[in-house]
C-alpha cells in the first residue's frame, strides 16, 4: 500500500503531518506494514519537505533523512519518530530546530 503524509503549516505556523492535502485530518501517527511505501509532500504545494527520523532509526533502508517526494519502501518493524521542516521557495525554514514540537510517528507492523 502507498501512503502520502502531507506536511503543512498548522494554525500556529508550525509544520504538522496530515493524511490528506486539504489538511482536514491530522496524522500524528501513521500506521504501515513492512513492504508498504510512504512519501512526504508539502501542503500547500511548492515547499520542500525535510523529514529526519530521531535516534538514527528509520523505517526505510535509505536512511534517516528524506528530502524528496518519492515513495520509500518500509523495511523495518517498530515505532519511528520524526521531525519535519518546510522550506519555502525563498529559503525560509519553518520547523526544526526552531520548534521541537513538530513531527510525527510512523508505526510499522510485521506485514499483511
Amino acid at each position: 500500500m502507498q501512503q502520502t503524509i502531507f506536511i503543512g503549516l498548522n494554525a500556529g505556523g508550525n509544520p504538522a503531518p496530515f493524511t490528506v492535502l486539504d489538511q482536514s485530518r491530522k496524522a500524528d501517527t501513521v500506521k504501515a506494514n513492512i513492504g508498504d511505501e510512504i512519501s512526504f509532500d508539502s501542503s500547500p504545494r511548492g515547499m520542500t519537505v525535510e523529514v529526519d527520523f530521531f535516534e538514527g532509526k528509520s523505517p526505510f533502508q535509505e536512511g534517516t533523512m528524506v528530502k524528496d517526494k518519492t515513495f520509500h519502501r518500509v523495511s523495518k518493524q517498530g515505532t519511528f519518530h520524526y521531525k519535519c521542516t518546510l522550506v519555502t521557495a525563498d529559503g525560509i525554514r519553518h520547523g526544526w530546530p526552531d520548534n521541537p514540537n513538530d513531527g510525527g510517528t510512523v508505526e510499522v507492523g510485521s506485514g499483511h
